[in-house]
This record gives structure tokens, sequence and C-alpha cells, in this order.
């Protein structure tokens, strides 16, 4: 082993190791690991920056911008809303049609905003058939990556790994190339959630609000007493939330309707009832505060927060948004979207103190309370999702139609050769923006930029990999361990190890790190390279196992779910994946 080698994989542990524990985002690291590989002259600058002028980063950022111009006209809340209306009242077959649509669209679409998008449909569902949300938004997930395996941009997995393909030598994925085996996973796979979710994962009762969030362990009343200095004063003079540090969620007054979700300007009255929200430490300050008394004899819940113009609501940060990784009080949460967050749900845990100060991940869940217009407006916000069922873009027929006509365009020149693919859904892309299916401003916040710059980078150390030889390296290590088991158990192996690295990485990482090894140990066991490198692309979207993929993680909070459930269900699909891709691909791609 050389020492350009040993650095090459030295960085590719810290990368696996960084990447399971989460210390670092994922768009800073892989900035430093191409600082690492220039500095260690690894890498050339301009090399190291590859990735980012191919035409696998144009395909993508198309891709993506072309997915939110058809849930912002409206065309994927449309096929969300028509599921149970064509699957009546039985759970199995709902559970079936829902798969299906998730899987049928995410094969055009990128497998995380699919999961965003039905992730309501899921919930509003599982409501109306007073079944478990729990059977109903795993396999949204699990749909969703079934699906990204039937097209090219059916998942920015097979963008990426198509890339890495045509740098080494291979020629690139086609738009079907894929979709025989494709269409045959997701198809197997739809058929065993619909017919083993009930059976594999447990019915979980749901909740109150008030259970789920512990409302009643951080909520309490205060009054205000006769002869208060409070009297009379607005509460932006009253000093509740500078000096003790709460929140009034709710004023309750004699003879008058609850005041839910007052504003700066209400004006206190002897007597009134304030249900405030603050830490225990705080509260006790009220007892040396003029004017106000504690009453902890009463016990508010959630109906006393709301009214005929007050809503609870719960919504979940979507993948691009600003606010992953902030704080509600770094981008002003309250002044920005006129609601209050009054409770956090993150995995298996509810977080009721210092809400404010929590940096917010993938798959937390808020529970926000606001006026019934500053939700409607928060319902059309690109930065998060509403877990309830609700139209989130009014459908527009004609720019819905504009965005579909554009996308099968774009398709159809990419597909016939008539333009190059990447260059086809960029022009499409474009084409949504210009004829106004997608506002302008939005357009920066809808493209997945830590995705962009992932695999931009993992690209360039993949030619890091190539050029120092390391690839070959991991190949003869796998050669040897496998060539016992013959060709079908080295392509079973590589299936099983990108499946294995899929879980601490994402699934375009674990991709651009075992095609090169795949391709040199084929060559290495004379073996024709393509059926290695279609396997690894397949195994990388079979992230089934764990919550780490991004669509299991969007579900795994507003599913309530453990983190076996994930292993219970898709252990067996991934198993059946493994045979599928093992008798289809020596067929389709002979060794």
């Amino acid at each position: 082993m050389t020492f350009e080698i040993g650095l090459v994989l030295g960085l590719l542990a810290l990368v696996i190791i960084l990447m399971a524990t989460e210390k670092l985002p994922v768009d800073l690291l892989t900035i430093l690991v191409l600082v690492a590989l220039c500095a260690g002259g690894i890498l050339t600058p301009a090399e190291a920056l590859t990735g980012y002028v191919s035409p696998v980063i144009f395909l993508l950022v198309g891709t993506f911008v072309i997915s939110a111009s058809l849930t912002r006209t409206g065309v994927t809340e449309l096929l969300g809303g028509a599921v149970h209306k064509i699957a009546g009242r039985r759970p199995r077959r709902v559970l079936l049609a829902l798969a299906a649509t998730t899987a049928a669209v995410s094969a055009w679409m990128n497998n995380t905003a699919v999961t965003a998008v039905f992730i309501p449909p899921g919930i509003g569902v599982a409501r109306r058939l007073r079944r478990s949300v729990s059977h109903f938004l795993m396999p949204v997930a699990f749909a969703s990556m079934l699906g990204g395996t039937i097209t090219l941009i059916g998942t920015s997995t097979n963008v990426a790994a198509s890339g890495i393909m045509k740098q080494l030598g291979l020629a690139p994925l086609r738009l079907l190339e894929l979709a025989p085996v494709g269409l045959v996973i997701s198809a197997v796979g739809v058929v065993y959630i619909a017919a083993f979710t009930f059976r594999l994962l447990p019915e979980r009762s749901p909740r109150t609000v008030d259970e789920e969030y512990g409302i009643r362990e951080f909520l309490s009343e205060v009054v205000v007493t006769s002869g208060s200095p409070l009297i009379g004063k607005p509460l932006s003079a009253s000093g509740l939330r500078e000096a003790l540090d709460l929140t009034v969620l709710a004023i309750h007054r004699a003879g008058a309707e609850p005041v839910v979700s007052p504003g700066p300007d209400e004006v206190l009255h002897e007597g009134d009832l304030m249900i405030v929200e603050g830490r225990a430490q705080h509260l006790v300050r009220v007892k040396g505060y003029p004017g106000l008394e504690i009453r902890a004899d009463l016990h508010p819940s959630a109906a006393d927060l709301t009214s005929s113009t007050v809503r609870l609501v719960e919504l979940m940060p979507t993948p691009n948004s600003e606010l992953i990784g902030s704080t509600l009080k770094e981008i002003n949460f309250r002044g920005r979207y006129g609601v209050t967050a009054i409770g956090l749900f993150r995995a298996e845990e509810s977080l009721t103190e210092k809400i404010g100060k929590v940096r917010l991940a993938l798959g937390d869940v808020l529970l926000v309370q606001g006026r019934k217009v500053a939700i409607d407006r928060l319902s059309h916000q690109p930065e998060v999702e509403l877990l309830e069922d609700v139209t989130h873009f009014i459908f527009n027929r004609r720019k819905s139609l504009t965005a579909v006509l554009l996308f099968g365009a774009g398709i159809l020149a990419g597909s016939t050769g008539v333009m190059d693919l990447s260059w086809a859904i960029l022009g499409a892309a474009l084409g949504v923006i210009l004829l106004g299916c997608l506002p302008w401003r939005e357009v920066y916040k809808v493209v997945y930029w830590r995705m962009v710059v992932l695999i931009g980078g993992m690209t360039a150390f993949g030619l890091a990999m190539t050029h120092t030889g390391a690839d070959r390296y991991l190949a003869d290590l796998v050669v040897q361990a496998f060539t016992p088991f013959g060709p079908y158990g080295l392509l079973a192996g590589f299936f099983v190890m990108t499946c294995i690295l899929t879980q601490p990485m994402s699934n375009a990482s674990a991709a651009l790190v075992v095609m090169p090894v795949a391709i040199r140990a084929a060559e290495a066991a004379a073996l024709h390279p393509r059926p290695f490198a279609i396997t690894v692309t397949l195994a990388a979207s079979c992230s089934f196992i764990t919550p780490m993929e991004p669509s299991c993680i969007m579900v795994y909070g507003p599913g309530r779910y453990r983190f076996t459930d994930f292993m219970v269900l898709g252990l067996p699909l991934t198993a059946m994946i493994l045979g599928i891709v093992l008798l289809m691909v020596p067929w389709l791609w002979p060794l």
C-alpha cells in the first residue's frame, strides 16, 4: 500500500465515521475532503471541481426544479388526494394504492420530494380509516425509494452513478435502462408492503396532543390579581416575555370569549387567566412578580389553546428548508410565520423546554399555534410541510398542464437523442420558471444544494481513488474474498457492501465510493463491468434497514417509529430485491 492509497482510504474511513455520527454537515465535510485531497497532492484544484461542471449536476438541478413545479401547480397533490377515492375504505387496498401511486410518481421525481408530498395524504388516509399512522408513512418512504429504481432521474443516486460510470470509461445510464429491473423491484416491493405492513408493524394507538407533546408539563395558568400594576397595560409592556421569559398563548376573561394567540396590543384586565408557556424555573419567578399569581390547581390542555379563529397544527421542515440546522430563535420563527411553536417531537421523545434554542433536524415535528390566516399562509411555504389532510397548493389547470408538457418534452427530447438528457431537463426547468409554473424567488429554495455539493465532491473522490489505485487495491481484496463463490457471489458481495454503506452514508455517496471498486473487481475477475455497475446503482437505493435515508428520516417523527421498525419491515424487502437483482441483472447485462 502506497502513501497515496493510505491517505485516500483513511479519508474514506473518516468520511464514513463522520457521516454516521453526523458531527459535520455533509456539504462541509465534502469540501473539507476536497481540500485535503488537493493539499495531499492527490488532485489538482481543477480536478477537484470537475464534478461540479459535469452534466450530472445540470440534470440534478433541473430535476429538483421540475419536481417543485409539479408540486407547486398541484399535480402531485391531485394524485395524492385521488388515492383514497379510488381505493375505498379497505385498509390493504388503500395502502396498495398509496404505495403504487408513490412509486409511480417517484420514478420521475426526487425520492425525498415525493415522500414530503405524500406524507400529508398518508396521514389523512390513516385518520379517515381510523388506523395507526405508522401503517402508512413507512410504506410511503419505502415506495418512493422503490420507484426511484425505475428511471435515471428517479433518484439523485442514479444520476450520480451514471456520472461516475462515464468517468470510469463505461457508457452512462440511459433514461430507461434500469426500467426492466426497476419495474419488477417496484411491483414486488409494493405488493409486499401491502401484504405485510399490517402484520409486521405494530398498531400504535394515536395519542392526544396533550399526551404526545406533554402539554400539561410545560403550560401553566397565571392570574392577574386585584390591584395589579399590569391592569390596563398591553402585553408588550407587561414584561412577561422580557423579565420572566414566558409566552402568553391564551387569555380567558370572565364573561367574554377567550383570546387565543393574543397580539402584543392586547390589554390586560383584572382577573384575566393567562395560559403561559415557560420553563419551571421561570414560572417560579411569578411568585415574586407583583400582581401575578400561579393557579397550581388548574391544568390547561390543547383545547384551551384553540378557538374558532386559532388552530394547533403539526408541521415538519422540508429537506432543503433553511430551518434545518437552525434554531427558531435564529430565524425569528414567530415573526416570520406569525405562529408560535409550543412543542417539538424528535424521534421517540418530546422536547418542550428551550424549543427556541434547539437546532432543528430533518424529521423533527413542531406543534405550532396560530390564527387560521397565518396557518393558511404557512401551508404555502416551501420550507415546511403541514402534517394534516390539507391542500397545500391549489390545482392550477393551465400551469399544471404546462409543467407536465414541458417535463414530457424534456424526457422525450433526451430519451430520443434529439439533445443530451441533462440539457433537455435543464431546458424544461427553465421553461417552467419562465412560464410562471414556479416563482423565480423559490428556485434556490427547492434545489437540495447539500446533495449537489455532496455528489460533485464525491465524484471527485472517485477520481482520487482511480488516480491513486485505491480502487484496484480494494478490488483485489474483494475479489480474493468472494472468488470462491463465483461471479454471482462476487455480484452479491458488492450488493451487500453497498447496502451496508448506505446506512451510515447517503445513497449517492455509497454508490460513488463502491462503483470504482466494483468495476475494477469485475475487470480483475475477467467479467464485464456493466452488470456490477448496475448492481451497485440498484443496491444504493435499498436503504430500507435503518432510518438513515432522508425519506425514512422524514417519516420517523410523524410516524412515531422506533429504530427497529425499519429493520423488521426492511430486511425481508432487501433480501427479495437482492434475489431479483441476482436473477435479472446477469440476464439483461451478461457477465
